[in-house]
């Protein structure tokens, strides 16, 4: 079974950094520009439309990429020498650049797994204050011993309560779940 085009660039690029003995903070850079390089794209849909046409060869789709993020002229830090200027240069050439958001997906991933962490959405009625997410990522992060990336939602239906969505399974501590488990026994 063929592979998604997200597993081969982003394990491709994780892999030639990790190679090439990147380090933390040098990758998070890295998953820091092609995020934001995507967003710029995503705000410019003329721009990124332009990137994916037909009607222009590949070296010019290639340089108007340069032009705009070379040389840190957007804001991009680098996490690695060029490497987030290089996978969306590779992305362009091979007419996949609207796959981008999945090889962020699986680049995310492959971070997360290779430094231990765990991102959890936590969903609850009402916005957590700071002291209560501190205390449910200590918690979180004790019991998968983990580093935990809280992810929040609101969801007023809840009532209270709070749901836990890590990517063992759900956690659904909530009001809503609890009326609808007595309306059942009833």
């Amino acid at each position: 079974m063929a592979e998604s085009v997200g597993k081969v660039y982003a394990g491709a690029l994780f892999s030639l950094a990790v190679e090439n003995g990147v380090n933390r903070p040098a990758i998070d850079g890295l998953l820091s520009d092609i995020v934001g390089i995507s967003k710029i794209l995503d705000s410019e849909p003329e721009f990124a439309g332009l990137l994916s046409s037909p009607s222009l060869s590949k070296g010019e789709r290639a340089a108007a990429f340069s032009k705009v993020f070379e040389n840190d002229k957007a804001g991009v830090k680098g996490g690695g020498p060029g490497y987030a200027q290089n996978l969306y240069k590779l992305l362009i050439s091979k007419n996949r650049l609207p796959y981008r958001g999945e090889v962020i997906d699986e680049f995310r991933g492959l971070y997360n797994k290779q430094f231990g962490i765990e991102e959890v959405t936590v969903t609850s009625a009402m916005p957590l204050s700071s002291t209560e997410k501190m205390k449910i990522m200590a918690k979180l992060s004790d019991s998968l011993k983990k580093e935990i990336v809280l992810l929040e939602k609101t969801d007023p239906s809840l009532v209270g309560g709070i749901v836990i969505d890590t990517s063992d399974g759900r956690l659904d501590g909530s009001v809503k779940t609890r009326l609808a488990e007595l309306r059942k026994t009833l």
